[in-house]
């Protein structure tokens, strides 16, 4: 049985917008840079542990079974503090990684580095590659 004019015409709308999603999405991939230079160095053994246990998707249960509680908790965020890699940079005291969920489960990673300015921990601001 052939689908009629209305369900062909969806089918190609379909069709055209993964197509459009798949080719916006390889663009990006291979047009889009490093955002940092240090990304090149290896992070510390401990970070790849850490990174390597937690998927995005998984629940609250499953982090707790892979990597263990939280050093803190801030919102919908865990925190778990890891050494510093050989490739950070040298003021760098403190790297964080954190969990963050969205209805119970994985939603995003983020690695924060922490340091020392006029006694007080403070997260080191991102690279400026404006040039200027």
């Amino acid at each position: 049985m052939r689908p009629g004019p209305r369900n062909r015409r969806r089918l190609a709308i379909g069709g055209s917008i993964a197509l459009a999603a798949g080719a916006a999405a390889a663009a990006l991939v291979l047009f889009t840079g490093s955002s940092s230079p240090r990304l090149a160095k290896p992070p510390s053994s401990q970070l790849v542990k850490l990174a390597d246990k937690i998927v995005g998707g998984m629940t609250k249960e499953q982090v707790l079974r892979a990597v263990g509680k939280p050093a803190t908790r801030q919102g919908r965020c865990w925190q778990y503090p890891v050494a510093p890699g050989p490739g950070a940079a040298r003021e760098v005291v403190k790297t964080v990684v954190g969990v963050c969920f969205f209805a119970g489960r994985v939603s995003d990673t983020t690695f924060t580095d922490y340091v020392r300015r006029n006694g007080k921990l403070v997260p080191l601001p991102p690279p400026n590659f404006s040039g200027g």
